[in-house]
């Protein structure tokens, strides 16, 4: 299955720009001009979710930090990378800390953000199947000690029975 991508960014040549590119590459790919548009298509495709969020930083109304926090909170396996021209320090190291796996300062050259993005979906995909395998783990654990739980009951009864037939006997060979 195709990775879906999508980018959020109020310059809409931006958009249709890295959309194109995108698709070019073989991802499937939405676009949005705010981050309250990508928080509905986000909501809406759950079921067939994004894999990773292109977002510009300085939006109308909510910003990109704002849209970061709440795709962290709200969309986990979603991964964000940060396109924007703002080459403000702070603000990098702020989305980074908020969630961002990446930020990229425009102008870019695609062919330089390409292995970039590769490389964050490939990290989501590994972070999903990391809870995956550690949910099957915690699940074969939870069922192998409730088996084990009930194997112990058993030798308990089996013990306490043979306990109780051996005195049995030694009361019935030997009455006092």
């Amino acid at each position: 299955m195709r990775d879906k991508v999508l980018v959020v960014d109020d310059d809409e040549d931006a958009v249709s720009l890295m959309s194109v590119a995108l698709m070019q590459e073989g991802y499937i790919c939405d676009g949005t001009f705010s981050a309250t548009e990508a928080l509905a298509l986000l909501r809406k495709n759950v079921e067939h979710q994004y894999r990773l969020v292109l977002t510009d930083i300085m939006m109308p109304v909510m910003d990109g930090i704002e849209l970061i926090e709440q795709i962290q909170r709200q969309f986990s396996g979603v991964g964000i990378i940060v396109l924007s021209a703002e080459k403000n320090m702070k603000l990098a190291i702020d989305s980074m800390r908020k969630g961002a796996l990446d930020y990229v300062t425009k102008p870019y050259q695609f062919e330089l953000v390409l292995p970039r993005i590769k490389k964050a979906i490939e990290r989501v995909r590994l972070e999903r199947e990391n809870r995956e395998y550690q949910q099957f783990l915690e699940e074969k654990i939870e069922n192998r000690t409730a088996a084990l739980i009930e194997k112990h009951r058993s030798l308990q009864k089996l013990f306490i029975n043979t306990v109780e037939a051996i005195a049995r006997a030694i009361e019935a060979k030997d009455p006092y």
